[in-house]
């Protein structure tokens, strides 16, 4: 009667333990992807600009310090720090609105800007 009892404990903490861990890496391959994603995009508006010409050089520089600032965010900024990460998104939403008001803005002049 214990054995069954040990038996059912097991395949119960099992079926838990195989659901927890399934929930974890569907929200961690989520996560993976939509970062690459996000990255590739960053990629392409970095060479866009790029070929925009030297007018989008503070551009660039501010699009950088950015994303350098939401990578600390997430990961940490590798200080050590004990307390927990500040995760508002504020700040980087307001750099990224000026940016896209800055892209906006940008008047091609030549036909490789176009």
């Amino acid at each position: 009667m214990i054995g069954a009892i040990v038996g059912l404990v097991s395949l119960l903490l099992a079926l838990v333990l195989g659901t927890l861990i399934g929930s974890d890496y569907a929200f961690y391959a989520t996560q993976k992807s939509e970062l690459e994603t996000f990255a590739a995009q960053a990629v392409q508006l970095d060479l866009a600009l790029a070929e925009s010409g030297p007018e989008t050089a503070p551009a660039r520089a501010r699009m950088k310090e950015t994303l350098q600032g939401v990578r600390d965010m997430v990961r940490g900024d590798g200080a050590g720090k004990a307390a927990a990460p500040d995760l508002s998104v504020a700040a980087p939403i307001q750099h990224l609105r000026e940016m896209d008001e800055y892209v906006a803005s940008l008047d091609p002049k030549t036909p490789a800007q176009r």
